[in-house]
């Protein structure tokens, strides 16, 4: 990354933080010089080693940390902050998947966010492997900016506690007018250019109308981009995303109600009662990943987190609609349960009557086939996105309806 790139470039990133990088920036530009060649060859280094770093394996989930500031390379500001390269992490990703002892991969994710350039192509690749390993985002800290939209393209994220901060979701960029400050040190620049937006929005002089203009729409279009995948990423609509996606940072289990994050839990659920879980739903067998499921859930059953919330003077149908936001492992077991005692009964009756078939399993079985995911994935897609449907279909479980 280039000194210039931090006033000038896209980020994705909290504003505190984007304030502190510029701080420094500005520093520079006072005299306090940065030592970029010394730097950039202690970083050169450091990258040299980088092949010989690995991820920490605990009980076969491979744990890729996503920390600090995140830029696509290992640079002086690296060096500086601390941070992510989102190129040497795909490496590590890739790796992971490819190690025969690693079962699921968790993304340790603290950060404000950062660059966008390198951030989607980091997503997609966690996106595009979904399915072949688990893969769960993990968070003690914050998930901001370019750090959630990489973090969203797991399979499920989980926070740790109430105090996690979460969102931030958007694009912003700066223009910096230095005529000023180069008049007052004899400084007069003149630029020669071809191409009408080459110089569009210089910093050698004001911000005009048009670079204002040109400069929005690049920040637009960014954000469209993001809108979309993160709208693909987590199976919700457009609509929903935009609703998370307005810049705001959401605290604990806000962000749970608002979509973005899919649970609580320490470090040691995770590992213990969640990943063994989702380690059968890979495959094809939907009643064995539910099965996983119900062993791997330690917590209340679903009827009893309905019950809870409607004791609390929330509607039936408002109640079941937050408990599949909050725990979709137990509410996915639930479906499972209810179905395997249904075909019990009418294995246990010669007279039983031929059974309807489900819009909601319809959905299921569509959604699954349309994004490649798992049945377990789908159905808590669909119980999200459609939620009178899934009502629809838990009570139709519970009467017996269904096959």
């Amino acid at each position: 990354m280039k000194l210039m790139d931090i006033m000038a470039a896209p980020w994705m990133i909290t504003r505190e933080r984007l304030n502190e990088i510029r701080a420094l920036y500005a520093a520079h530009l006072r005299g306090d010089k940065i030592d970029i060649k010394g730097i950039t060859a202690k970083v050169d280094v450091a990258t040299g080693k980088r092949d010989k770093q690995s991820y920490e394996i605990v009980n076969g989930a491979a744990v890729i940390p996503l920390k600090d500031v995140i830029t696509k390379n290992l640079t002086f500001w690296t060096f500086f902050f601390g941070g992510t390269s989102t190129l040497e992490t795909a490496k590590l990703f890739t790796m992971a998947m490819e190690d025969p002892a690693v079962e699921s991969i968790i993304l340790d994710v603290d950060s404000p966010g950062g660059t966008v350039d390198g951030t989607q192509d980091l997503a997609n690749l966690i996106y595009g492997s979904r399915g072949e390993k688990p893969i769960v985002t993990w968070s003690d800290g914050m998930i901001a900016s370019a750090a959630y939209y990489i973090a969203s393209a797991a399979d499920r994220i989980y926070i740790s506690g109430g105090t996690q901060e979460i969102g931030s979701i958007g694009v912003v960029t700066s223009h910096v007018d230095y005529s000023k400050l180069d008049e007052m040190r004899g400084i007069k620049e003149t630029e020669i250019y071809a191409g009408k937006y080459k110089r569009i929005a210089s910093s050698t002089e004001p911000l005009s109308v048009e670079g204002r203009e040109y400069l929005q729409d690049q920040v637009d279009y960014v954000y469209s981009i993001v809108v979309d995948d993160v709208s693909k990423y987590r199976g919700v609509s457009i609509d929903q995303t935009l609703a998370m996606a307005d810049g705001k940072i959401f605290i604990g289990k806000q962000a749970i109600t608002a979509g973005l994050v899919d649970g609580v839990a320490t470090f040691d659920q995770l590992i213990n009662n969640i990943l063994p879980g989702l380690k059968g739903s890979q495959g094809n067998n939907f009643e064995e990943e539910m099965n996983q499921l119900l062993k791997g859930a330690n917590m209340k059953n679903f009827e009893s987190l309905v019950s809870d919330l409607i004791a609390s003077g929330m509607k039936r149908g408002d109640a079941i609609r937050q408990t599949v936001k909050d725990h979709p492992e137990t509410h996915e077991a639930y479906i499972q349960k209810l179905k395997t005692e249904g075909e019990r009964t009418r294995g246990s009756s010669p007279s039983a009557t031929p059974k309807t078939s489900s819009p909601f399993l319809e959905a299921v079985g569509a959604l699954a086939s349309q994004k490649g995911c798992s049945r377990g994935q789908a159905v808590s897609i669909v119980a999200r996105t459609q939620p009178k449907l899934h009502a629809q279909y838990l009570k139709e479980l519970e009467e017996g309806n269904h096959a």
